[in-house]
């Protein structure tokens, strides 16, 4: 336990220090239950922290290194991507949803916020940074039109490309990135169509993860 070693009047400086070791930190509870834990922790290189509960390193919700640096563990942030090709996902107007067919794999999901089907859900109201990624194959000059959305319970975030004058070898790779205004509990996924001929043209997988949906919580 941590103890005042030093109140300086003259200064109203309050210095809190367990001694040669030990941590350092101020315990907020309410009625008698503890809540927050603030201080330095001596047994992760006197990193900052800011836990949840009674004990520095249990729960951490904030945590800055000595050179400044922040994290935030807790903090939402996703990325998952298509192992494996969809064959035959569209080229008829059909619409595709990254994660509808085939389980996306998950690079990392802090928060637990994102399922392999491709759904991101907001743990809380705020502003978010949403990108998907989309790699079309089997496409052919007929094919005139592709789009892709980030599709949110408020808004759909779309952009339409012209197949016929950038497709590359039948392929097209497709992107987008928005600021997007979420509730908590609002959904956000990753759709592409293509149209122009029947539906032959393929979503393109493996883990280089060209076709793939990250975000993260900014503000």
């Amino acid at each position: 336990m941590a103890q005042i070693n030093s109140i300086n009047n003259a200064t109203s400086k309050l210095t809190i220090d367990p001694g040669a070791s030990g941590n350092s930190f101020v315990q907020f509870n309410v009625n008698a239950s503890s809540k927050f834990i603030v201080g330095i922790d001596d047994s992760a290189s006197d990193v900052f922290k800011i836990s949840q509960g009674s004990a520095l390193g249990t729960n951490d919700t904030f945590i800055m290194n000595t050179s400044g640096v922040p994290r935030m563990p807790l903090q939402a942030a996703f990325l998952g991507y298509l192992p494996s090709t969809d064959t035959n996902a569209t080229g008829d107007t059909t619409q595709y949803t990254l994660g509808g067919t085939t389980a996306l794999t998950k690079v990392f999901d802090q928060g637990t916020n994102f399922t392999t089907a491709g759904v991101f859900t907001a743990p809380v109201t705020g502003r978010y940074h949403l990108s998907g990624m989309i790699y079309l194959g089997a496409l052919t000059s007929s094919n005139n039109l592709a789009t892709i959305d980030i599709v949110t319970t408020a808004t759909i975030y779309d952009i339409n490309f012209n197949c016929s004058s950038v497709i590359s070898s039948g392929k097209l790779s497709i992107g987008i990135n928005t600021m997007a205004s979420m509730t908590a509990g609002d959904t956000a996924f990753v759709r592409t169509r293509a149209e122009g001929t029947s539906k032959v043209v393929s979503v393109l997988g493996g883990a280089n993860a060209n076709s793939s949906f990250s975000g993260y919580l900014v503000c």
